[in-house]
C-alpha cells in the first residue's frame, strides 16, 4: 500500500467516527429531554447528571463545528494565498504540518467529551432504572 491509501483509510475512519459522535450528541440531547420533569411554573427542570449530559452533548456538537470550520478557513486562504502567488492548480505543494493542529485537537476532544457524556449517562440511567426495578423476595 501506498501512503495515500493509508491517509484515505484514516479520512474515512475519522469522518465516520464524526458523523456518529454527531450522532450521539443529538441522541443524548434527545434522552435528557425525555427525562425532563415540568414544574410547577410550567418550565421543565432536568436532574444536574443530565445537565451535565446536555452541555456535554452541546460541548461536543460546538467542537465538531470548530473542526469543520478551522478545515474550511485554513484551507481555504491557503489555497486563495497559493492561487493569487501564481500556483496553478495541478501543481504539487507542501502546506505547513501545523495548519492540521487545530482540528486534531477539536476531533479528539469531541470523541472525548463524548465519551465521558456517555459514561455519565449510563451510569444515570442504570440508577434510575435500578431504583424502580423491583426486586423478588427470596423464597
Amino acid at each position: 500500500m501506498v501512503l495515500k491509501d493509508f491517509r484515505d483509510g484514516y479520512y474515512t475512519a475519522s469522518g465516520k467516527a464524526s458523523d456518529i459522535a454527531r450522532t450521539l450528541a443529538l441522541s443524548a440531547i434527545a434522552i435528557v429531554w425525555i427525562f425532563k420533569v415540568d414544574t410547577k411554573q410550567g418550565a421543565y427542570g432536568f436532574a444536574a447528571p443530565l445537565l451535565f449530559v446536555a452541555w456535554g452533548a452541546v460541548i461536543a456538537l460546538s467542537l465538531d463545528l470548530l473542526q469543520y470550520a478551522w478545515g474550511a478557513l485554513i484551507w481555504g486562504a491557503w489555497c486563495r494565498y497559493k492561487e493569487r502567488s501564481g500556483v496553478k492548480p495541478g501543481d504539487e505543494l507542501d502546506a505547513p504540518p501545523f495548519f492540521n493542529w487545530p482540528s486534531i485537537v477539536f476531533f479528539w476532544s469531541k470523541l472525548l467529551v463524548i465519551a465521558i457524556v456517555y459514561g455519565r449517562l449510563i451510569a444515570y440511567l442504570g440508577q434510575r432504572f435500578y431504583a424502580i426495578t423491583p426486586t423478588i423476595p427470596a423464597p
